[in-house]
């Protein structure tokens, strides 16, 4: 994301305001410690398929029809559309449009809720509400299960009005939002529901941050449920935690050359 100088002015203020400071730095440090950790990107490379394979991998007797997704994906081209013009990063567009997960990916994410059909659904990262939506949709054609989105605030252009903004009005009986460092938010919630069916992270994309997520949610997670995680060919975070876990990875091409990683829980490990 490239950020004019006016608004590393506005960062700034912000952080020494809001008392943000060392977790600026502290982010600053994370992604300069990154640049060692992405020494598996060829096992990425080499790994990868597509996402019509992985949905076969995953439910090789199911039948696949994109007509489904015609009236939501109208809906989020008109909201797209919407925002394509208007000045990002802004109060009225935090969240750049071409920042959401691919339309490939995200059907996937339909699929896994329509043919798994889980009680309880958890992401942390929600933007615009793009994979929020193709999650809510499937929760909605299984008539079962919840989802709970996790976002954190951490840009002065971040407001909770604009948080999940393109989820269709009806899907949203299902859902709900909650605001706040994912960590604790995450710990919080374990205490309550003790587990959960399916896990996306889509929330800071440091080696770092991805291992507490996967680590902390992993021993929660119901045999037979599915790890999500987006953009994992940044580093080898992914691929490490599936080795922690001997677990084998599914590793999906996206559109945009991007990987999407995918770990269905079979052992307790």
């Amino acid at each position: 994301m490239k950020i004019s100088f006016s608004n590393y002015a506005k960062l700034a203020s912000f952080a020494l305001k809001k008392g943000k400071v060392l977790e600026f730095v502290d982010l600053k440090i994370q992604k300069d410690g990154d640049k060692k950790k992405r020494r598996r990107k060829q096992e990425y490379l080499a790994n990868e398929i597509s996402s019509e394979q992985a949905l076969k991998t995953i439910f090789p007797n199911k039948t696949i029809d994109i007509e489904i997704f015609s009236e939501l994906e109208k809906h989020i081209d008109i909201f797209i559309e919407s925002k394509i013009n208007e000045k990002y990063p802004s109060v009225n567009n935090p969240y750049h449009v071409k920042f959401g997960l691919t339309k490939n990916i995200s059907r996937m994410l339909f699929y896994l809720c329509r043919f798994f059909q889980p009680e309880l659904v958890v992401e942390t990262g929600i933007a615009n509400g793009f994979s929020s939506s193709y999650f809510l949709l499937g929760l909605n054609h299984a008539n079962k299960g919840e989802l709970i989105s996790i976002d954190y605030l951490f840009l002065p252009w971040h407001t909770k009005e604009k948080v999940g903004l393109a989820i269709p009005k009806p899907l949203r009986k299902r859902h709900t939002i909650i605001l706040g460092k994912s960590m604790p938010e995450l710990s919080k919630l374990i205490s309550k529901t003790k587990s959960f069916d399916i896990f996306m992270h889509d929330s800071s994309h440091t080696y770092k941050h991805m291992m507490e997520e996967y680590q902390m949610v992993w021993p929660h997670l119901k045999i037979g449920g599915f790890l999500l995680s987006d953009d994992v060919s940044q580093n080898d975070a992914f691929l490490d935690f599936s080795d922690q876990v001997g677990e084998n990875p599914i590793i999906v091409r996206k559109d945009d050359r991007g990987h999407f990683g995918i770990i269905k829980k079979q052992n307790n490990q």
